[in-house]
C-alpha cells in the first residue's frame, strides 16, 4: 500500500488529495519512517506525533501531518495483512480522515486536517472500523481493553449497532 492508493481508496478529497501528492513530491520521508513507528506503541503516540511535528514545522492547514499520517497508515497496511484483517475494516477505518476533513471544513469553511491527535489511533493500528461503530484497543496490565466510539457518520439503529457488536465481538 502507498499513500496515493490509500488516497485513492479512502476518497479523500481532490483539493486534499493533490495537496497530499505535492507534498509527498517534495518530503523526504526516510527522516521520520523510525520515529512514526511509534504510532505502533499505544503510550508512545503522543511522543511520536510530537517529533513528526516538530520536524515538519509550521503546517498551516494540516497537510504535511496528514500527508505523515497517511504515510504510517499505508506502510502498517502489513500489520492488517500479518493479522488477517480484511482490507474493507482497514479501508473503513481508514475514511476517518476523509470525515476529519469533511467534519473540519464545515466548521471552519475551509478544507484542512485538525484531528491529527487522534488519527493517530487509526495510524498505529489501535482503532478500528467494525460496521457503524469504531473500538479502540488498549493494553493494561496485559489486559485488552476494548472502548467503543461513535463516529460522527454512524448509523445507530438497533440492526446495525447489534451487528457492528457482534462483529467486535468476532474481530477480538
Amino acid at each position: 500500500m502507498d499513500i496515493l492508493n490509500l488516497c485513492e481508496q479512502i476518497n479523500l478529497q481532490p483539493e486534499i488529495k493533490k495537496q497530499v501528492e505535492d507534498f509527498v513530491k517534495h518530503f523526504d520521508f526516510t527522516q521520520i519512517d523510525e520515529i512514526q513507528k511509534g504510532y505502533l506503541v499505544y503510550e508512545d503516540m503522543q511522543k511520536t506525533l510530537e517529533q513528526v511535528q516538530k520536524i515538519l514545522g509550521y503546517d498551516e492547514n494540516g497537510i504535511k501531518i496528514l500527508a505523515c499520517l497517511l504515510n504510517a497508515s499505508s506502510k502498517n497496511y502489513q500489520v492488517y495483512q500479518e493479522k488477517s484483517i480484511s482490507d474493507k475494516i482497514y479501508f473503513d477505518t481508514m475514511k476517518c480522515f476523509t470525515r476529519f476533513i469533511n467534519e473540519a471544513e464545515q466548521i471552519t469553511k475551509k478544507p484542512c486536517f485538525d484531528l491529527y491527535w487522534w488519527a493517530t489511533r487509526q495510524a498505529g493500528c489501535h482503532l478500528f472500523r467494525l460496521g457503524e461503530l469504531e473500538y479502540e484497543a488498549v493494553l493494561k496490565k496485559n489486559e485488552l481493553n476494548v472502548y467503543i466510539h461513535i463516529p460522527s457518520d454512524a448509523r445507530l439503529n438497533k440492526e446495525l449497532v447489534d451487528a457492528s457488536l457482534e462483529q467486535a465481538f468476532q474481530f477480538f
